[in-house]
C-alpha cells in the first residue's frame, strides 16, 4: 500500500510541534516558578542523579533533574519512573495518539454518535459548524434554537471543541429572552446546551453547587485497556464547576476500591485531609466506582487511535455513570497519583523509544 508523501507527513509533525511546544514552554516555566515558591523542592543526592540519568540513558533521553526536585517533593518512593511533563507532551503524548484526528473525536456534539451506551447529560441544542439542532439531532435555526433555551429552566453551554479547566463554561438559570440570546450569539459556534446533570446523593453531600466528577486516565496498550490513575474533582464554596482552578480540590481515588486517599490538593497546591463541607476525604468511597472503570474499559477499546485518555464522569442519582468528556491530552497527575504509567513504565517507554512501534502507525 502506498504511503503518504513524505511533505504530507512532515507537515503533520510540524503542526503536532506547534501544538504542543507552546505548551511545553509553559509547563517549564511554570514549573521552575513553582520550585521557587517552594524553595527549590527535593534535594537529589549523587545516587539519585545518577540513578536517574542512568535509567533515562537506556531510552536515548536526557532529562533535566529540576523535574525530580518536584516529583519527590511528595513522593512515596524516590524513582527514576517519573516522567517529565515536557518529554510527556514533546515525545511521549505525541506517540501514543494520533493528535490530528483529536478534535473530530472530542468534539462533544459527536459524543452521543461515538459512545451511544453510555448516559450522559441531556443535549438541549448544539451547534457544529454553524448547523443548530435540537436535542433529537434535528436541524433547527437560530432564532428556533433560543426559543428552545427559553423555555428551559436551566442549562450548561460550553464550547464542543476545547473547554480544558472549565474555560468558558456557563450555567444559566432563569435567565431573560435577551440574556439567553446574547449567550448563544457570543459562542457563534461550535458549542452545546445540556440539562444540568443531578448527582448521586453521596457526591452531592461534599459539595452540592458543582457537579463533582471523577478523572480516570486509561491506557490502550497491547490489545488491552490499563486504568492507569483515578481523581475524584470537587468544587467548594459557591463555586458551580469542580476544577482545582476554579478553587476546588482534588484527591487521588484507590484504583482497588474507590476510597479516596487520605488528602486532597487545592488552588494553593496545599494538602488537606479535609473538605470545605467536613468530609474527610480518607473516609470517604467513590459511588460506583467499579461500575465507571468497566465503562472506561468498554468506551476505550473502540478508541484506537487514542491509546492514552483521561476520562471524565459523573454518577447519578441512581448509581449508573454519566460520561461528559474525554480528553486526548490529559495531565499526567504524578504529583498526586505517582509515576504516569506504573508498573507498565519501562515497556511503555520500551515501545516508543527502543522499538519505536508507534512511529509507522502514526505515519
Amino acid at each position: 500500500m502506498k504511503k503518504r508523501t513524505s511533505l504530507g507527513a512532515l507537515r503533520d509533525k510540524l503542526y503536532v510541534k506547534a501544538l504542543f511546544y507552546p505548551r511545553v514552554y509553559r509547563i517549564r516555566k511554570s514549573t521552575k516558578q513553582r520550585l521557587r515558591n517552594i524553595g527549590g523542592g527535593a534535594v537529589l543526592s549523587y545516587a539519585e542523579k545518577r540513578e536517574i540519568n542512568l535509567f533515562w540513558e537506556k531510552y536515548g533521553v536526557k532529562v533535566k533533574p529540576y523535574w525530580y526536585k518536584l516529583f519527590f517533593v511528595r513522593a512515596e518512593h524516590r524513582i527514576p519512573t517519573y516522567i517529565p511533563d515536557d518529554l510527556y507532551y514533546s515525545k511521549i503524548l505525541p506517540k501514543l495518539n494520533n493528535i490530528l484526528h483529536r478534535r473530530a473525536y472530542t468534539d462533544k456534539c459527536f459524543s452521543d454518535r461515538i459512545f451511544p451506551s453510555v448516559k450522559r447529560p441531556k443535549t438541549i441544542i448544539k451547534n457544529s459548524h454553524g448547523i443548530y439542532y435540537d436535542g433529537s439531532g434535528n436541524i433547527i435555526d437560530l432564532k428556533q434554537a433560543i426559543e428552545i433555551l427559553q423555555r428551559a429552566d436551566s442549562f450548561l453551554i460550553k464550547p464542543a471543541l476545547d473547554t480544558g479547566s472549565g474555560r468558558l463554561i456557563n450555567i444559566c438559570e432563569a435567565e431573560s429572552p435577551e440574556t439567553v440570546s446574547s449567550i448563544v450569539k457570543q459562542y457563534k459556534n461550535n458549542f452545546i446546551a445540556q440539562e444540568i446533570q443531578s448527582q448521586h446523593a453521596d457526591l452531592a453531600l461534599i459539595h452540592a453547587q458543582s457537579l463533582n466528577t471523577i478523572r480516570v486516565i486509561s491506557l490502550l496498550f497491547k490489545e488491552e485497556v490499563h486504568i492507569l490513575s483515578s481523581v475524584l474533582r470537587m468544587g467548594s464554596g459557591g463555586a458551580r464547576l469542580d476544577n482545582i482552578s476554579a478553587g476546588g480540590y482534588a484527591c487521588p481515588v484507590n484504583l482497588s476500591d474507590g476510597k479516596l486517599f487520605k488528602e486532597a490538593v487545592n488552588r494553593k497546591s496545599e494538602w488537606v485531609t479535609r473538605h470545605d463541607s467536613g468530609t474527610v476525604f480518607g473516609e470517604f468511597t467513590v459511588p460506583s466506582f467499579a461500575k465507571i472503570i468497566a465503562k472506561v474499559k468498554e468506551l476505550h477499546q473502540g478508541l484506537p487511535h487514542f491509546s492514552l485518555i483521561g476520562w471524565d464522569f459523573a454518577v447519578d442519582q441512581e448509581g449508573d455513570p454519566v460520561f461528559i468528556e474525554f480528553n486526548v491530552s490529559p495531565e499526567p497527575n504524578q504529583i498526586s497519583c505517582g509515576p504516569t504509567f506504573g508498573d507498565l513504565t519501562e515497556e511503555v517507554l520500551t515501545e516508543i523509544f527502543i522499538k519505536k512501534s508507534y512511529d509507522e502507525v502514526n505515519e
